[in-house]
């Protein structure tokens, strides 16, 4: 049993859009780093202090989106030694990034780590077609 605790120090939700709408032409990694940076930002943490990067993604709408959270940790400011891990358990990728982030706390892999998840479906092909909408 760790004698760690585990607590989260800041939080940023990144803006929500509809389906073709406002966002579809912001990559979510894009979208990723700018998260990544304003929670570090609020947190008062240095960014070369995070020792681990995880992000849920749901659906991979970009070919960087396959490495989301390298992607967005260095878009955010994180130091390129900072390790990245990205989830996908569908509706739980969120989920499981705070369990993975958690775990790589409590197991004292790192002492501080960033996680987002992402649900980015305002750019998605639907039924794997490559045609778009707009």
């Amino acid at each position: 049993m760790s004698d760690r605790e585990v607590v989260f120090l800041s939080g940023v939700r990144s803006a929500i859009a509809d389906f073709g709408g406002s966002l579809k032409d912001i990559a979510p990694t894009d979208l990723g780093g700018i998260v990544v940076a304003e929670a570090v930002k609020r947190s008062g943490v240095k960014s070369e202090d995070v020792g681990h990067c995880v992000i849920g993604n749901v659906t991979h709408t970009d070919r960087r989106d396959m490495y989301m959270s390298r992607v967005a940790a260095l878009k955010g400011g994180l130091s390129e030694a900072t390790p990245s891990l990205t989830v996908n358990r569908l509706c739980g990728s969120g989920l499981q990034a705070i369990v993975s982030a958690a775990q790589l706390l409590l197991l004292n892999d790192c002492d501080l780590a960033v996680l987002w998840w992402s649900r980015i479906y305002v750019s998605c092909t639907l039924l794997g077609t490559n045609s778009s909408f707009w």
